[in-house]
C-alpha cells in the first residue's frame, strides 16, 4: 500500500504558489508519484491547519503577517519530520534556513531545474528510507518466523 505525500505551499502571493504547484504537479507526473499538494495563503493560515500531515513544505520567507522563517519553527516545534524548502527574492534569511536544518532555500524566480533538483534529493530520500524500513520489517518478520520453527 502506497502512503500519500502531502505537500504544502505557503506563499503569500497567488502567481508563486501556482508555479510552485504547476512545477510539482509536473514533476509527480512525469515520475509517476502519487501526492497531494495544499496551498496556504498566509503562515497563520497553514498553522491552522493540521500541519503534522505534511512531509514537504515550499515556505516563503517574505509574507504579510507572521513571516516564513517564524512560521517554519512553528511548525518543526509540531512536526519535527517535516522537510523545508524556502523560498525568497533574497538571501538574506539564508543561514538561518540552514540553522533549522532546511532541505533548501530556492532565489525566486523559481526555475524549474532547481525545483526539480530540490525534489530528487527529497523523493530519493523518502524512498530509500522506505526500502530500509520494509528491510527491517522483513527481517524482523524472517527472525520471528526462525524462533517459531525452533519452539
Amino acid at each position: 500500500m502506497n502512503q500519500e505525500i502531502r505537500i504544502a505551499v505557503c506563499d503569500d502571493l497567488a502567481e508563486d504558489r501556482e508555479n510552485i504547484t504547476r512545477l510539482l504537479s509536473e514533476y509527480t507526473d512525469k515520475n509517476n508519484l502519487y501526492v497531494k499538494i495544499e496551498e496556504f495563503s498566509s503562515g497563520e493560515a497553514f498553522l491552522s491547519s493540521d500541519t503534522s500531515v505534511y512531509s514537504l513544505v515550499f515556505m516563503d520567507i517574505f509574507m504579510s503577517g507572521m513571516n516564513g522563517m517564524e512560521t517554519a519553527k512553528k511548525l518543526i516545534s509540531r512536526n519535527s519530520r517535516v522537510q523545508i524548502v524556502f523560498g525568497s527574492t533574497s538571501t538574506e534569511f539564508a543561514a538561518e534556513a540552514f540553522d533549522i536544518e532546511a532541505l533548501h532555500y530556492m532565489v525566486k524566480p523559481v526555475r524549474k531545474e532547481k525545483l526539480f533538483h530540490i525534489l530528487d534529493r527529497f523523493f530519493d530520500s523518502v524512498y530509500s528510507l522506505r526500502t530500509v524500513n520494509k528491510a527491517r520489517s522483513e527481517e524482523h518478520t524472517s527472525e520471528l518466523q526462525s524462533h517459531s520453527d525452533l519452539v
